[in-house]
């Protein structure tokens, strides 16, 4: 600023200097002869408009700060934050245990419990919870009334209230995008597990053989529709699958949430497929721990079962996994049971899908 106001003052006395040169100033003079003097008399001081509400021109740091304390109190009062402890934004996390698991009763008088719509993210945030089916149905169905159906079931509150793991396991995007954190998919499996058991347990048996008939989806059950053969694996497998999912290790980790995001063995998932009717591919090395002894027990007490996809894939699994583990890790020995309801006659091996697809699946899990 002192140098602009000099150099301004030097040239204002030039050209006064050379409209009238009787009255050249010594600068002037200066200037001709080429020499350079500096001004060691102080600068001047302009007179500042000073602002209008009487204020400082400049801002000091303690006004700045009092500033931002007074917008951030301002923003506070118009924001309104989550309630994570409501029961509408957070999930229960008293997911049940293996002791707690209560058989199913074929309960269908009394409705379930009003499911969380939203789960909390790895990130902290907020997003809505897995649906089954949510890539869509798609097009290809001999009947009509087959995807209506299927879409009816699906929109129905009682249905989702119940966050079937054993559906969105297969065919649910939103699942599949939660199994590759720990945390998502933990929060998952907090309110898949928090639901009535026995109620959503005698929905899913009702809906299997709903599907069945010839009103709704039974032609495309007999193509065997892919759609259809996984929404019908789906159902029937809810009671040994709700069990799998909602174990827990000693450290009251969910099993299933330690196998799915487990780089290091991914065959620790693919025991997880076995009651939707996809067999254990060949060569699999799972991890011989307590979760899977317990996991392949509940598939043991429902293999007998001819109307369980399990039933066509247990006795290879178990001797499978008896050779990595020893001898008599798990039960080989299936008993044979009856149908439950009058269900469907045995369901064929692997519903249409090779157990390569499990493999790529997981693997695809992990790698994103």
């Amino acid at each position: 600023m002192v140098a602009l106001l000099t150099l301004l003052t030097l040239c204002s006395q030039v050209e006064a200097s050379r409209r009238d040169p009787g009255r050249r100033s010594s600068y002037g003079r200066f200037l001709e002869a080429g020499e350079i003097h500096i001004d060691r008399s102080p600068p001047p001081r302009p007179d500042l408009l000073r602002r209008q509400d009487g204020g400082d021109l400049f801002q000091t740091k303690s006004s700045k700060a009092a500033a931002s304390t007074k917008a951030a109190a301002t923003l506070s009062t118009a924001i309104t934050r989550p309630d994570f402890s409501s029961p509408a934004t957070a999930v229960a996390s008293s997911a049940s245990g293996v002791g707690s698991i209560v058989a199913p009763t074929g309960d269908t008088t009394s409705s379930a419990s009003p499911a969380s719509t939203s789960i909390i993210s790895a990130g902290g945030g907020e997003t809505q919870t897995p649906q089954a089916f949510d890539g869509g149905l798609g097009s290809n169905y001999t009947e009509p009334s087959c995807p209506l159906f299927l879409n009816s079931f699906l929109a129905q509150d009682n249905f989702t209230n119940c966050l079937p793991f054993s559906l969105l396991l297969q065919t649910s995007m939103s699942f599949f995008a939660a199994s590759k954190s720990p945390v998502s998919i933990s929060h998952t499996l907090d309110a898949a597990c928090n639901v009535v058991y026995p109620t959503c347990s005698g929905l899913m048996s009702s809906l299997a053989q709903q599907l069945r008939l010839d009103s709704n989806c039974g032609a495309d059950y007999k193509l065997q529709n892919p759609m259809v053969r996984q929404a019908y694996a789906g159902l029937v497998a809810y009671a040994p699958l709700y069990q799998a999912s909602c174990l827990k290790d000693s450290g009251n980790k969910y099993c299933f949430a330690n196998a799915i995001t487990n780089t290091k063995s991914p065959a620790d998932s693919y025991v997880y497929y076995l009651p939707l009717g996809m067999p254990l591919p060949g060569g699999s090395q799972l991890t011989c721990s307590q979760c899977l002894k317990t996991t392949m027990g509940y598939f043991n007490a429902v293999a007998g079962n001819k109307s369980q996809p399990v039933s066509t894939d247990y006795t290879q699994a178990a001797q499978m996994i008896n050779m990595g583990c020893g001898p008599g890790f798990v039960n080989q020995t299936v008993s044979h049971l009856s149908q439950e309801g009058g269900a469907a006659s045995r369901v064929p091996s692997m519903l249409g899908i090779s157990s390569a697809a499990v493999v790529g699946l997981v693997v695809l899990v992990q790698m994103l």
